[in-house]
């Protein structure tokens, strides 16, 4: 039997509950689903949990401080907008352009 433990039992879940839990999803079921308008951590955290952890820099492959980092800079939810970088090189590449990256690779 599946369900909730309260302080006085276990109570069984019922269906009612099911469909309103299946509500507070992280993607856009959730009734606070804010789309393109999220913050800056938001969307970090959205990365973070269908992308995994950042494991091996891109550029220098370092396992150190290993981050997202926006390629267009424009922080949609695109997961191909995102690349794995170390702090040292995901620094580098904000200072500079997008052409000069493709060099700078």
């Amino acid at each position: 039997m599946t369900g909730i433990k309260g302080k006085t039992g276990v109570y069984e879940r019922t269906q009612e509950y099911k469909e309103q839990s299946s509500l507070r999803s992280w993607d856009e079921k959730n009734p606070n689903w804010k789309g393109d308008n999220v913050s800056y951590w938001g969307l970090h955290k959205w990365i973070y949990t269908h992308k995994g952890k950042a494991i091996i820099c891109s550029k220098c492959n370092s396992i150190k401080a290993v981050q997202w980092a926006n390629k267009s800079h424009e922080y949609k939810r695109d997961l191909d907008d995102w690349f794995a970088l170390c702090r040292k090189c995901h620094h580098a590449y904000d200072r500079i352009s997008e052409k000069r990256w493709d060099k700078f690779i």
